[in-house]
């Protein structure tokens, strides 16, 4: 009896560690390095949020001219919530983000009608300042 119960006790612990091993948490997010490159035309009445420099591959992305230096990149995208320790140009920051919604992008209020439309709005949905795993 004490054989089979220990047989029952073994099978079950095995399976909880099986279990315990599939941890989908633990996968490798979809994470995109990127250099914030600032402020997307700020001035007395707001800003779209922050201009971030992506790679070649990432969705959506487009050329845009910085008008304070007249630089122009290939590749970027406006991040709307990017946090205030990280906007500074050059920083370099990790993340996962979507298109800004609608419903984002009226959260904003209004925004200044000096600035040419701003590369694609993204959410922020989790960012890092080290690399992605």
């Amino acid at each position: 009896m004490n054989l089979r119960f220990s047989s029952v006790l073994l099978g079950l612990a095995v399976g909880l560690l099986a279990l315990g091993c599939d941890n989908s948490d633990d996968e490798p997010q979809p994470c995109t390095a990127a250099t914030v490159l600032g402020a997307h035309c700020g001035s007395a009445s707001g800003n779209y949020g922050f201009v971030l420099e992506v790679p070649a591959d990432y969705p959506s992305s487009v050329s845009w001219t910085d008008p304070a230096t007249g630089t122009t990149y290939q590749h970027v995208v406006t991040a709307l919530n990017l946090p205030a320790e990280l906007q500074h140009r050059g920083h370099k920051i990790y993340f996962q983000a979507h298109p800004a919604t609608n419903a984002e992008l009226a959260a904003l209020g209004a925004r200044t009608t000096d600035c040419p439309a701003p590369p694609l709005l993204v959410t922020l949905e989790g960012f890092s300042t080290t690399p992605c795993r």
